[in-house]
């Protein structure tokens, strides 16, 4: 699944997506191969992928993970980070953070994602 999504001017955004699930990364070929010959296991926790952008910052591309999720300790790419982990909170049917009023329950995630100025704009302002 994929969007392109606009900050507000202030930096806040708000995202509907849907809650991620864990899953296996592919089994066949040689990196099946390889990965029947370790005990590594073969699974990515729960996570959701972004990218960012803004002029005069480098980008970013990460993922969160959810708190509490399988595969957070074991994940096959060693991808989890503590500061990627985060709490996806439920919430009963209502207004959702988008405004839209939702009929079935629903996750809530806060993050906030920081951007480092380029090298050139920082250079420029001083």
């Amino acid at each position: 699944m994929r969007g392109l999504y606009r900050a507000q001017a202030d930096g806040s955004y708000v995202i509907r997506t849907v809650a991620p699930i864990a899953y296996t990364i592919p089994m066949d070929g040689t990196v099946g191969e390889l990965m029947e010959r370790t005990n590594i296991s073969h699974m990515r926790p729960a996570h959701i992928h972004f990218a960012l952008s803004a002029p005069g910052y480098d980008g970013l591309v990460t993922h969160l993970f959810q708190r509490g999720g399988e595969y957070l300790d074991t994940d096959v790419v060693y991808a989890v980070k503590e500061p990627l982990i985060v709490d996806f909170v439920k919430k009963p049917p209502g207004k959702a953070p988008t405004g839209e009023v939702v009929t079935t329950p629903f996750y809530e995630v806060k993050y906030d994602f920081v951007l480092a100025k380029r090298a050139e704009a920082l250079a420029a302002a001083e």
